[in-house]
């Protein structure tokens, strides 16, 4: 079919750089898509034809676990009614299909609409619009009702649309904690490894968190995550906006207690990670580098910078507080530019803006030599070495599959 004439055509994934083990093991048929009423523990392998028909449809306040099962489809794959989800989703595969529609773009994976409860682990995502979208959290404010994205993998997550433009898409999005509970305790993102190919998948920033944080009490974790490459369709001539992860308001006092440490960020357009709004952030042990490159060499004007720190929104009249209490320290930096030197000749690693808040350091930063293909892919292999000395699996967990 069309799927399948697209990925043979796809630009070999750079080097070290493999496809998950299970991305040809789709099952011999599916079920047509079903509505969850009540609650339990669901298997099965579902797609939906209709690119307005989830493969699985969430309608009941009652926990609600998915677990070893494959989903396919155009549109959202699994999808909660609004403010009924406490949902579990571990060991599946999904895999996004091209709309019928040529004016729209590929749905969802998961979609936490209104959630109470979302734990996101051990999963694959292949070909699909935005893996995880955790929109406007209705918890309790307590423990159980929280947000954990852990140990999963995607491979060239694609928002673009077949009939020109794009979708922005993420790895994770999680916006509008608007609750009367404030935002969940005990969220976490963690090691999870992104990998998206130029020319193969078209995505804007892979973790955002938008008017949404932790408690003082409580931070929101987000660390020992992989991102590797995020572009639009055509890195040679476009400038992507996106980041690895980018933080933004316009609540600096909601969008706060955010502690980001030990991630991998790599070759994302056009920046590692961006702050634009927030409070009481702390950005550490993080590896920000870029060749500012496609593997073969040829050069990406949107990338511009490693980190960059900027209060996007103290003009905004609707804003909440403003930028204070950051700390951005003992990060490695080596984002490579051809026209700027900071802080060596053809590097660009961090950027500082005015209203910024307090930023202090210090941080490290590589040495004045060419950023490489093979620095990336390096870094990317100790990345998987690392998630195995701690026996970390990431992606579904060996066992027996849905029937």
């Amino acid at each position: 079919g069309e799927d399948a004439v697209f990925a043979a055509s796809l630009p070999a994934l750079p080097p070290g750089v493999a496809l998950p083990v299970d991305a040809d093991d789709e099952p011999a048929s599916y079920s047509p898509p079903i509505v969850i009423s009540a609650g339990g523990t669901y298997r099965g392998n579902w797609r939906s034809l209709d690119d307005d028909v989830p493969a699985v449809r969430i309608a009941t306040r009652e926990p609600v676990i998915i677990e070893r099962s494959q989903l396919a489809g155009a549109g959202r794959l699994i999808a909660t009614d609004f403010a009924v989800g406490d949902l579990t989703v571990r060991d599946c595969t999904f895999r996004g299909q091209a709309p019928k529609d040529p004016k729209r773009a590929r749905g969802e994976a998961i979609v936490g609409w209104g959630f109470r409860n979302l734990v996101v682990e051990h999963n694959t995502f292949i070909g699909t619009g935005t893996a995880i979208s955790a929109d406007e959290y209705s918890g309790d404010g307590t423990p159980a009702n929280t947000l954990i994205v852990r140990y999963n993998r995607a491979r060239d997550l694609n928002g673009a649309i077949a009939a020109g433009g794009r979708q922005d898409i993420s790895f994770v999005r999680v916006v509008n904690f608007r609750g009367e509970a404030g935002n969940p305790p005990g969220a976490e993102i963690a090691w999870n490894e992104v990998v998206n190919r130029p020319g193969a998948s078209c995505t804007e920033c892979l973790i955002v968190l938008w008017l949404a944080g932790g408690r003082p009490d409580s931070w929101f974790a987000v660390h020992n995550n992989c991102l590797y490459g995020s572009y639009y369709p055509d890195p040679r001539t476009e400038k992507s906006t996106g980041s690895g992860l980018t933080i933004v308001g316009p609540d600096s006092e909601r969008t706060a207690y955010i502690e980001v440490r030990d991630n991998l960020i790599l070759n994302t357009t056009n920046a590692g990670i961006t702050v634009a709004a927030g409070s009481n952030l702390r950005i550490h042990g993080n590896r920000i580098i870029s060749t500012s490159r496609m593997p073969d060499g040829t050069e990406m004007p949107g990338s511009f910078v490693g980190l960059q720190v900027a209060d996007i929104e103290r003009d905004n009249p609707a804003r909440v507080g403003s930028m204070h209490d950051i700390s951005i320290v003992d990060n490695v930096f080596g984002w490579a530019h051809p026209h700027e030197a900071v802080p060596h000749p053809h590097r660009h690693d961090a950027l500082f803006r005015e209203g910024a808040g307090d930023v202090n350091g210090p941080n490290r930063h590589l040495s004045d030599a060419p950023i490489t293909q093979a620095m990336q892919d390096d870094e990317h292999a100790r990345f998987l070495e690392r998630a195995g000395s701690a026996d970390i699996v990431i992606g579904p967990r060996p066992g027996p599959p849905a029937r």
